[in-house]
């Protein structure tokens, strides 16, 4: 089988969610005999075909050609293509999904909760840093103050994403099983034979045994420091209450993005102590080993990788419920725990935790026995049953 997967950026395994499950995913398709290649489709320039790193396949890049549809149809012959995965969302990538010639079978993969924006567009835009025009600052402020008035133009925007990319491919893949009934639920039009779910993989490759010893008195965020969509300033907020009852414990924030000096500024005028701001980190697998918790405050997610990734490694993860995927990862009081959007609510069970309600050591090697049921050759298998139902190899 030969399988090429797209997205809107090289895959570059460091850079991201999406590329780190890409790479992951394209190495055990490697491993079980499929050839895999890669698409970025970002027009730069005419860059010769390349290996990334230590990818297990090449990378390929539209050329700024004016006919992109046939350097397509050309890449696909050429490499004789009989699947394409995109792991892009965009109006962009239509064209070139329906450029794969006809036997090609096409999947589409959607990366955050669907239609996610539902009834947070208050939170989403109080969150925006920034608005580049007049218009956008009107519309900004007009969706702080009445929110119904511009549900209408997320929703609307997204449905006609969805409508163009379920005619341009053969299915579209959630990343969770709850995620099918509120797609349908918004979209009940959308041919439900096109619909399917798998979890995204683990991203690190060894499961060791959850060491306390080892571990350090720290609160940990890892991701992208935005505030719109992960409401960095929640974390803040939490480690605030957590900070004057835990003198000898410390808030770590690793991850870069548009707000992060924004975030710094809250923390200082809050007053908030004990709390450090890595910036970007290749070895994000040494903080969440050292850590004995991670926090995820986010105003929606797909399948928070950072949670997972935590857990592999033994950190006990604390989570808003603010996506339905958060309970096929955690199950509350068991391995982590599921809390309401309130900053109080997660310093509270932390707090809890910290004081000897729950046994931390269980916890944390019940999160490791959790996350061994996302490992990759579990969902390569089901990326292989929908190969198998879907072509006739």
């Amino acid at each position: 089988m030969n399988i090429m997967f797209m997205f809107d950026f090289p895959i570059i395994a460091h850079n991201g969610g999406v590329q780190r499950v890409t790479d992951v995913l394209a190495k055990e398709f490697v491993k079980r005999g499929h050839k895999v290649s890669f698409l970025c489709l970002s027009i730069t320039g005419h860059q010769d075909t390349s290996e990334i790193e230590d990818a297990p396949c090449m990378q390929y890049y539209l050329s700024g050609k004016s006919d992109v549809a046939h350097e397509v149809r050309e890449l696909a012959e050429k490499l004789s293509i009989d699947m394409v995965i995109n792991q892009s969302f965009s109006n962009e990538a239509v064209p070139i999904l329906r450029a794969f010639p006809q036997c090609v079978f096409k999947v589409q993969v959607f990366h955050s909760q669907p239609f996610a924006t539902y009834k947070k567009e208050r939170f989403i835009l109080q969150g925006l840093t920034k608005t580049n025009s007049l218009a956008g600052t009107i519309f900004k402020y007009t969706g702080i103050i009445v929110p119904a008035l511009v549900r209408n133009y997320y929703i609307n925007g997204a449905r006609r994403v969805f409508r163009r990319l379920l005619d341009s491919t053969d299915k579209l893949c959630l990343l969770s099983e709850t995620y099918i009934d509120r797609f349908k639920r918004f979209l009940p039009d959308a041919p439900i034979s096109k619909l399917t779910a798998i979890n995204n993989p683990n991203t690190f490759s060894n499961i060791g045994t959850a060491n306390e010893c080892k571990r350090e008195n720290v609160v940990l965020f890892v991701g992208r420091i935005e505030n719109s969509s992960k409401n960095v300033f929640d974390f803040v907020r939490v480690w605030k209450l957590l900070m004057k009852h835990n003198p000898d414990w410390e808030a770590v924030v690793v991850g870069d993005g548009s707000d992060l000096e924004r975030m710094k500024a809250f923390a200082q005028k809050l007053a908030v102590e004990r709390i450090s701001f890595k910036g970007n980190q290749a070895n994000v697998g040494e903080y969440c080993a050292k850590a004995k918790f991670i926090c995820c405050t986010s105003n929606y997610e797909g399948w928070p990788m950072v949670l997972v990734e935590a857990m592999q490694l033994g950190c006990v993860p604390v989570s808003y419920d603010t996506f339905e995927a958060v309970y096929d990862i955690i199950d509350d009081e068991k391995n982590g725990f599921i809390v309401t959007k309130k900053p109080s609510a997660m310093a509270q069970c932390i707090q809890q935790c910290i004081d000897g309600k729950f046994d931390y050591s269980a916890l944390s090697q019940q999160a490791q026995i959790k996350v061994q049921k996302f490992s990759v050759t579990d969902i390569v298998d089901q990326w292989e049953d929908l190969i198998r139902q879907s072509i006739a190899i």
